[in-house]
């Protein structure tokens, strides 16, 4: 169901959460075996929202607007307190008759798209997930995971691949400090 985060062997986030995290895992991170942007061009783009959403269909323009996107995604994912820029995208609305109001993304194309990811965003941003949902620090890799930990400060996707030689260097700074 979210192909782009599954290539890579990661578990996904919770609920729609997840489809954001897999719009961050469509590119290509340096020196991982897949080296494809899964939003490169029209099919590749059409296929990941196929998979992560069940449709739509997408041009090369979208898979443009949807890189672009991703970016501004990945560096507010990286500096809380970061924006991601205005993008107009349509939703529908209805009211269900014991009161509960349901939002879907309307539209066609990249709009449709990013106006999924941004409801998903902002659900996880209500129900205090949105926190958790963490770029790894290792700036070759940049892969988003959702941070299981405890206390949330995980801050390598996998400490071992990512993390072994930051922290090796740091402890070894340490011993020639003290």
């Amino acid at each position: 169901m979210w192909p782009a985060t599954e290539r890579f062997g990661l578990r996904t986030a919770p609920s729609r959460l997840a489809l954001v995290q897999d719009l961050l895992n469509t590119d290509a991170p340096a020196g991982r075996a897949d080296p494809d942007d899964l939003l490169a061009d029209a099919a590749g783009a059409t296929r990941w929202a196929a998979g992560a959403l069940g449709g739509p269909v997408l041009t090369d323009d979208d898979a443009s607007h949807l890189r672009a996107f991703r970016e501004s995604l990945r560096a507010a994912v990286r500096s809380p307190g970061a924006t991601v820029p205005g993008v107009r995208v349509a939703v529908e609305a209805a009211l269900s008759g014991d009161g509960t109001v349901t939002v879907q993304p309307a539209g066609d194309g990249w709009r449709y798209v990013v106006g999924a990811v941004l409801l998903a965003a902002d659900e996880a941003r209500l129900t205090g997930e949105w926190h958790r949902l963490k770029v790894c620090r290792n700036d070759a890799c940049g892969t988003a995971f959702y941070d299981r930990s405890r206390n949330s400060s995980a801050v390598w996707h996998d400490a071992a691949r990512c993390g072994n030689a930051p922290n090796l260097r740091a402890s070894r700074a340490r011993r020639r400090d003290s």
